[in-house]
């Protein structure tokens, strides 16, 4: 979700407080305001919609495959 007006800050900012982008939608936010997520991406709280993001998802997707037991091959299901 990209914002479609640039945000206003007060300059001077509040005493050690910077300003960073967004990655996923390159906004401005104060650095308190973002999270990383799993893959250390700086997320805004307009684009952290508190859903799994994709390397989470590709993660837990593999570790459920792996536990996935299908029937063995025998002689006569090969």
């Amino acid at each position: 979700m990209a914002l479609t007006m640039p945000r206003q800050y007060n300059l001077p900012g509040p005493p050690g407080e910077r300003r960073v982008t967004c990655d996923y939608c390159s906004a401005q936010f104060y650095r308190s305001e973002c999270r990383r997520d799993f893959t250390g991406f700086l997320i805004c709280p307009e684009c952290d919609d508190g859903g799994r993001d994709t390397a989470t998802l590709d993660k837990l997707n593999a570790e459920a495959a792996a536990q996935v037991r299908g029937p063995r091959p025998t002689i006569e299901r090969w």
